[in-house]
Parts: C-alpha cells; structure tokens; sequence
C-alpha cells in the first residue's frame, strides 16, 4: 500500500467520523430512497447489508424497505480472512466482532457465501469514476468476491457501494486483486449502471 492512499484513507475516514448525527441522517435516507428505487431489488431475493460504523451510511431506511417487500438479508461476518453473510432481521441478536463492528449470531447451516447472493451493498472509504472502491485495507472483500473478475458475462452479485460526496475522488491507482464496484451511490448522484 502506498503511501499516498494510506494519507486517503485516513482523511476521508477522519472527514467522515468527523460529521453529525443529523448529518449522517439525512444522507443515508437520501442515499437509501435512491438504493430502494433501484431495478435490481424488483427481481433479487438474496441481498448482503453492511452493519455501519465509524460514520458510513446506515442501512436501516433500505433494510426497513426490503424486508416489507419479502427480501431475505444478510449481513458479514469475519471468518478467518473472508466475509461470509449470515440472516439479518430486525430482531437478530448481534454481537461486535475484534473490528468493534456489528455481526448477526448464525447457526453455521445459516450461512451464505458471497455467490450464494444476488445483491451486495458495501461501504467504501473512496471510490472513483472507474468505481474502483478503495476499503479500510482489510481485503475482505476483495478476497471474499475475487471470483467477479473471472467472469465475462455473468456478474451475480451486484456490487454497490454506499459513501458520500466527498469520498468520490477523481482517481485510485486499484492494485490486481481489487474487485471494482457495479454501481456508486452517494446522497448527490449515482455512478455506474445494473
């Protein structure tokens, strides 16, 4: 990782945690009426959710919208270095794993792998024009959806990452194993179509 996308990441995570309350509410509502009108969730059954902390975009407006509308949700979980995506409902007990985020308790039989779903929602640190997604440097899932650049014609999931304005930027330098974004939403635009 270079230095200058080190620098990146810690401003826009700084700007980030740095925004109010009221802020951060109005910008995930805006940001989830435009997620829920979307194509995609007329048709997708299988739709991975992320638990927000640190000042991204909450989901709980689009969580609240797909489980009216019969969808099944999922949430990550940590497992070794990969994400796995266990039930997410309203009522699901949580727990906080070793990055102090919030994680669904599972059954093991519970459990999706990301090809087991047909839409994923990721937050993003930064994202540019080309949607490559810069992440919190984990590589958690871009190890977990490396499979998405082996395909040419089938792109289940759908990959779409949730940030604000200021976290597009007009360019990342992606390295071989970044999986880029579908689509882009933030509270002013989307980028990228499904």
């Amino acid at each position: 990782m270079n230095a200058d996308t080190q620098a990146l990441r810690r401003q826009i995570n700084a700007k980030r945690r740095a925004q109010s309350a009221d802020s951060i509410a109005e910008s995930s509502l805006a940001i989830c009426k435009t997620l829920c009108a979307m194509q995609p969730f007329r048709r997708a059954r299988s739709i991975a959710i992320y638990m927000a902390a640190f000042g991204e975009v909450d989901c709980g407006a689009f969580m609240g919208q797909m489980i009216a509308r019969g969808k099944s949700l999922y949430a990550p979980i940590l497992r070794k270095n990969r994400l796995l995506f266990a039930p997410l409902r309203p009522d699901t007990p949580l727990h906080t794993n070793r990055f102090g985020i919030a994680e669904p308790v599972y059954k093991t039989i519970q459990l999706r792998t990301p090809s087991q779903l047909d839409v994923v929602i990721t937050p993003l640190v930064a994202f540019d024009d080309e949607l490559n997604r810069l992440g919190m440097g984990g590589g958690y899932y871009d190890r977990s959806f490396a499979f998405k650049k082996l395909r040419r014609h089938w792109r289940r999931p759908l990959m779409i990452g949730l940030g604000y304005s200021f976290q597009r930027v007009a360019t990342l330098c992606p390295q071989c194993w970044d999986v880029p974004l579908d689509v882009a939403i933030t509270e002013k635009e989307s980028y990228g179509s499904c």
